[in-house]
């Protein structure tokens, strides 16, 4: 039976939640409840009540409300899991709110909070509340959420969508143990999550009793066995036994040995009643529900309720779109990934775009600065950093377990592995979860240097990675063929060019003037490849026309050249000229950038290896400085001639001649306005073409699909 109440009256303000109350034979509780939540404002869009097995269903609901309120009656005993089902079939709104009727809201902007977090929450299929019960401690309101294994019943939002995608509760008259966990773990099959939060507060009216503390303890050593019966698989019966015996020995602390005894009998025939709600998952499945930790890390949401606690006009359109989990992507790459440019960016574009991305890399020593700019939907954990030796070795293995213990738990989408030693966690991680994997190679690794058996380890699943991994991506197309041939992998490849994302084009610009010396700059690793003290020598003969910055940090391989270039710079006599500066975040260093007037992107002409000669779109420094309209001095290779200097990007010079790098400077000094233009030019390439959302955007179509 169905019936709708509502009173003609002033119109209230309210958003598109549904709230869903079950209840049974608690009249006066109900009406209290249905008080509480009238307080609130905005006001949900519908109250939906099932009286479970009442003959009458109307005595309670007697006064007008100013929001609709439809009520339904069963005529036998449902529970409040087959309640539950009823009114979720029956609510008109993507977002529902579930309480029972002693629960109810602490804040009057609650539902407000509720679709703004959903927002923030696009993965969630339940957000539970905090709940205060009597006597019990108020916890403050932060907005923050944490992932968790169960919700709560009582206090629980649901996405309306992810839960029919269930096969629903299951009634029964007593549910105790049962109702939420069989959901929780239904909704983890389908590859949801539920989050814990302190924005959300309820206060459960609940008292307890040593009849009620009875019957507790007997039904839900009941519905264990029955939860074990109807979900896990034969193969883990094991641990649904083992679950069953600790809850009897939970049970005896409040029952007699013959009420124990009593409901271990009644389990056989309580199993038989439900044989039809049977629905086996997946043994893996099962297990990544039982290993996920009960509460984990406090998450901060993107939250940020209007001023009159209403939601965005397009609230609507926006729950609509978020109807199903936001994807999930799992970086790894045994290093910094702050000092990658290209994880940065393509995180961001997807994080951007709905999904979950979580970093998991290890330290690197001299580059502690280097860090991502905080955002809601990305996580990066490190590991901690380890020098070279034999305890590294311990350090990769441990890392190796952590990666795939963590694609075991998260259950990644997208595996994205993005340096040599990242691959054979890789493939373990993707052999556990199944996801897709995508291999992101920066650098080309010298096969013919491979002497130790770590790196014939590494290099071998490398090579397998080539065969796996649904995607590869590297940026430079002569880099990609030699890969290719190394590995004789033919299946989908991308050339992404490391350019800066249109997002970093939005920092204005400075205004230069060209009353002092050339301000020239250069960022990144400080090794003599990319700095050769031939550049200090060219200062030397520029004297004060020329201020050189560097920013950036010394490698394991070139420990101390910082100090000898200084030293260099002060032999000659030049101290004043050179200024280096520890490395700073991306964001900061973007800012910095067009402070100067040239960017340095230097690397030796003749040194035969892939990695220096093959860097037209490899190299980050050349598009940075372009993004800020700063023309740019490269090696004489004959591509970059092609790429940068035909087109008037920049200038060329050859890096190990002090009088080419002079000339090349000195250009720049006596033409200061084509300089200018230069740059600016540079930067219409970067706008229109150049720049990472272009270059990853057939990855990221293939991701969507």
């Amino acid at each position: 039976m169905t019936q709708t109440n509502t009173v003609e009256s002033v119109p209230v303000a309210t958003v598109p939640v549904s709230v869903i109350i079950p209840t049974r034979e608690r009249d006066e509780r109900l009406k209290a409840t249905l008080a509480e939540i009238m307080k609130c404002d905005p006001l949900p869009a519908e109250i939906l009540i099932h009286f479970d097995a009442e003959e009458d269903a109307q005595h309670t609901i007697s006064a007008d409300y100013p929001v609709p309120l439809k009520t339904f009656r069963s005529e036998k005993i449902l529970g409040p899991g087959g309640s539950r089902n009823v009114l979720l079939k029956n609510a008109s709104c993507e977002i529902i709110c579930s309480f029972d009727d002693d629960s109810y809201p602490v804040d009057s902007d609650y539902f407000a909070r509720v679709v703004n977090t959903f927002e923030s929450l696009p993965e969630a299929a339940v957000v539970t509340a905090s709940i205060q019960t009597p006597g019990g401690v108020l916890a403050e309101a932060a907005p923050t959420a944490s992932a968790c294994r169960i919700f709560d019943g009582c206090a629980a939002s649901l996405r309306r969508s992810a839960v029919l995608k269930t096969g629903g509760y299951v009634p029964l008259p007593t549910a105790y143990g049962m109702e939420e966990a069989d959901m929780s773990l239904q909704l983890s099959a389908e590859g949801y999550r539920i989050f814990r939060t302190d924005w959300l507060r309820v206060r459960h009216d609940t008292f307890d009793s040593s009849e009620k503390t009875k019957s507790f303890a007997k039904h839900t050593l009941k519905n264990q066995a029955l939860l074990g019966y109807l979900r896990y698989p034969l193969f883990l019966a094991p641990i649904a036994l083992y679950q069953c015996l600790r809850r009897i020995l939970w049970a005896k602390n409040h029952l007699s040995y013959a009420q124990v005894w009593e409901a271990i009998r009644e389990i056989p025939g309580h199993i038989g009643e439900h044989q039809g709600s049977k629905h086996r998952l997946p043994a893996l499945t099962v297990l990544r529900y039982l290993l996920t930790p009960p509460l984990g890390r406090a998450r901060s949401l993107a939250i940020a309720v209007p001023a009159a606690g209403l939601p965005q006009p397009d609230v609507a359109a926006k729950l609509g779109a978020l109807a199903h989990p936001g994807r999930k992507i799992l970086y790894c790459q045994y290093t910094n990934p702050g000092a990658y440019p290209p994880l940065e960016h393509c995180s961001r574009i997807l994080a951007n775009r709905g999904w979950d991305v979580r970093f998991l890399g290890v330290g690197m020593i001299g580059a502690e600065s280097l860090a991502f700019p905080p955002h809601a939907r990305i996580r990066v954990s490190s590991f901690g950093s380890c020098p070279p030796g034999w305890r590294q070795k311990l350090h990769y293995i441990r890392y190796t377990l952590w990666v795939a213990w963590r694609a075991l738990r998260d259950r990644p989408d997208v595996l994205y592995c993005s340096d040599l030693f990242s691959c054979f966690p890789g493939l373990m991680a993707k052999s556990l979860s199944g996801a897709t994997l995508v291999y992101h190679e920066h650098d080309i690794p010298d096969e013919r240097a491979a002497g130790s058996a770590f790196m014939k380890l590494s290099l071998r699943a490398r090579r397998k990675m080539g065969h796996r991994a649904e995607m590869v991506i590297v940026p430079n197309q002569d880099r990609l063929e030699f890969y290719l041939a190394q590995t004789g992998r033919t299946a989908k490849n991308y050339c992404v060019w490391n350019c800066p994302r249109r997002e970093e084009l939005e920092i204005p610009l400075h205004a230069r003037h060209h009353d002092g010396p050339l301000r020239l700059v250069y960022h990144g690793t400080i090794v003599p490849a990319r700095l050769p003290t031939s550049i200090v020598q060219a200062l030397a003969e520029l004297r004060e026309k020329v201020h050189f910055t560097i920013i950036g940090y010394t490698t394991i391989g070139s420990p101390g050249y910082d100090l000898e270039l200084l030293e260099c710079a002060s032999s000659l006599g030049i101290a004043d000229q050179l200024e280096i500066l520890p490395p700073i975040s991306r964001f900061e260093l973007m800012q910095t950038c067009g402070e100067y007037d040239v960017g340095l992107a230097l690397l030796p002409i003749d040194s035969g290896d892939i990695n220096t000669s093959q860097m037209i779109g490899a190299s980050n420094k050349v598009y940075d400085y372009l993004s800020q309209a700063l023309p740019v001095l490269v090696s004489a290779f004959p591509a970059w001639e092609e790429h940068v200097v035909e087109p008037a990007y920049g200038r060329s010079c050859d890096p190990g001649d002090p009088a080419s790098i002079a000339r090349a400077l000195t250009y720049f000094i006596e033409h200061p306005e084509e300089a200018d233009a230069m740059g600016r030019r540079g930067r219409e390439k970067i706008v229109a073409e150049w720049n990472y959302d272009a270059q990853f955007a057939p990855v990221l179509e293939a991701l969507a699909k």
